[in-house]
């Protein structure tokens, strides 16, 4: 019987994605048929507004550190 692994990320930047994946891919490697690794994102999961369309806003200001910084801020205070 396999163990489960369940991976909670915000998907805000590619990164925390590619973390997960790369945390799954160990599992299944060091670990063949021992555990199930799941990622969700739980932004997404709880669909709350302005969180789950965190991905999308991130892209569209990532390329200019000003916006970013706003986009942080904002982020941040509505938390």
């Amino acid at each position: 019987m396999k163990k489960k692994i369940l991976q909670i990320i915000t998907d805000a930047g590619s990164c925390h994605k590619m973390s997960a994946n790369s945390l799954k891919t160990e599992f299944e490697r060091l670990y063949p048929n021992k555990y199930e690794v799941k990622t969700i994102d739980i932004f997404k999961v709880a669909d709350i507004e302005p969180f789950n369309n965190s991905d999308r806003s991130y892209a569209l200001v990532s390329g200019n550190r000003f916006l970013t910084s706003i986009h942080n801020l904002l982020f941040t205070i509505t938390m």
